[in-house]
């Protein structure tokens, strides 16, 4: 994936407020990580604002506005 479709998923869950369970969110952000070189300015303000908004990074975001949980595995 291109690091503007890696972005597009979180700022999407944030947006749909759905919480991805630890695991999906941990292979995201080590995903991100890889793929930082290649983020552009708004790449990272996308995953801020994901983060932020409501996809739970416990203590950054802590979960605020997230309605729902989705059980993927």
């Amino acid at each position: 994936m291109e690091s503007n479709q890696i972005c597009n998923c979180l700022w999407a869950c944030a947006r749909l407020r759905v919480q991805p369970p630890a695991v999906w969110l941990r292979t995201f952000f080590d995903a991100s990580y890889r793929q930082l070189p290649y983020f552009k300015p708004g790449d990272l303000s996308q995953v801020g604002s994901g983060a932020l908004g409501g996809v739970g990074v416990r203590g950054v975001g802590g979960g605020r506005g997230v309605t729902h949980s989705i059980g993927w595995r």
